[in-house]
């Protein structure tokens, strides 16, 4: 089929060269480009799903649970007021 396409000056670029290196016409490139990337969005690769693992740990004695974020809440309000300094 022919037909007519604005192709971005920098993909045309790319598809000149690629097209260059394997020693095939511009259209040849064109459409390899084209099937390949049709080809990714109709069957996108599977990947296996994030998993993290887990540890267990015990807080330090005279560590207090329930103020864990204390510490991380002064350090970000000194950078707050290092900021506005």
């Amino acid at each position: 089929m022919r037909t007519t396409l604005t192709i971005d000056d920098h993909l045309a670029l790319s598809i000149k060269r690629i097209a260059g290196i394997r020693g095939v016409p511009f259209k040849t490139a064109v459409n390899e480009a084209l099937r390949i990337g049709i080809e990714s969005l109709e069957n996108p690769p599977r990947q296996a799903p994030y998993r993290t693992e887990t540890c267990s740990f015990q807080l330090l004695p005279g560590v207090d649970p329930h103020k864990l974020g204390q510490v991380s809440d002064e350090l970000e309000d000194m950078a707050k007021i290092k900021r506005s300094a």
